[in-house]
């Protein structure tokens, strides 16, 4: 039985069942070429997420306009910069997470044997576990901290596949990152789901 005490528990949970193996039936380097092909969209998705400086600078366009009597043009102009930095839309987005976590969750079985089931149990338990002492602290910060845990997770499950290295860091090893890249994906759709598309 699956319960939920933290404030986002069944948020991470619904997403977690919600990831699918795509059946590549392939191994671990080939899954990790997919993954990275992906991710780019949710990189470039998230890199274009507005910067403090753009913040402060509409701040003072908002604030000259209002003192000037042009509010509704300044804001339209507003709009259309923020609409021209988006390569990739939030579905976009939302696709190529969904994808990760399912490459990541065909990773897990390959590594482990365990089913589909086992494994999104076990992430959700390692979340669990996690949570009690971070306190959704992935999730105070935003979507932009929760992509760059997820981005520093990708690159470091590339550089574990490129480079054929098991560890560089104590005790973790691939299937760890397997697990926590799944979990991170699980997080950033619960921030994607968060964002008003407009």
């Amino acid at each position: 039985m699956t319960t939920f005490n933290g404030k986002y528990d069944s948020q991470v949970w619904n997403f977690i069942q919600s990831f699918e193996t795509l059946n590549k039936n392939t191994n671990v380097t080939s899954l990790n070429s997919e993954m990275q092909n992906h991710f780019k969209v949710v990189e470039s998705y998230c890199e274009s997420m507005v910067s403090l400086s753009d913040v402060l600078l509409f701040l003072r366009q908002i604030e000259d306009a209002i003192a000037q009597g042009r509010i509704n043009e300044t804001i339209n102009s507003i709009k259309c910069h923020l609409h021209k930095k988006r390569t990739y839309s939030k579905e976009d987005a939302l696709l190529s997470v969904k994808k990760i976590g399912g490459y990541a969750l065909e990773g897990l079985m390959i590594l482990s044997g365990k089913t589909n089931y086992e494994l999104k149990q076990l992430a959700y338990n390692l979340y669990i576990r996690k949570n009690e002492c971070y306190n959704d602290g992935w999730h105070k910060l935003g979507l932009y901290r929760i992509f760059l845990d997820l981005y520093r997770k990708m690159y470091r499950l590339n550089t574990l596949i490129s480079e054929s290295k098991e560890s560089m860091i104590a005790n973790e090893t691939l299937f760890d990152t397997l697990i926590d890249t799944f979990n991170y994906c699980s997080f950033m759709l619960v921030g994607l789901t968060e964002i008003d598309s407009n």
